[in-house]
């Protein structure tokens, strides 16, 4: 197996142990996401059926959009990570003299 083939497997490795390290982090933002979007949806549907706004709904619309928005950014940051520790491994095999590889 060549050394570049062996990265790859690694690196294939890393991400496959870090999705499941984070199996449950990422399911539990994506339900939160969910759960925002049709709680944005809910209180977007109140404010034009009313036609007249209240404090309530108002909590509703900003409490949901900022959780969808704390939720979105937490999976973004998984897949920072996992991204991150590609570059590292591609770097590592990178700047190694061709005599190592």
């Amino acid at each position: 197996m060549s050394d570049d083939a062996m990265v790859v497997e690694r690196a294939l490795n890393g991400v496959e142990r870090l999705m499941r390290m984070f199996l449950l982090e990422r399911i539990i933002y994506l339900l939160g996401a969910t759960i925002s979007l049709l709680l944005l949806t809910y209180a977007s549907w109140l404010l034009v059926k009313a036609g007249n706004t209240s404090p309530e709904q108002f909590a509703l619309l900003f409490g949901s959009g900022g959780l969808f928005t704390i939720a979105g950014v937490q999976v973004t940051q998984y897949l920072n990570r996992a991204f991150r520790l590609l570059e590292q491994l591609h770097g590592a095999t990178a700047s190694a003299p061709e005599a190592d590889r």
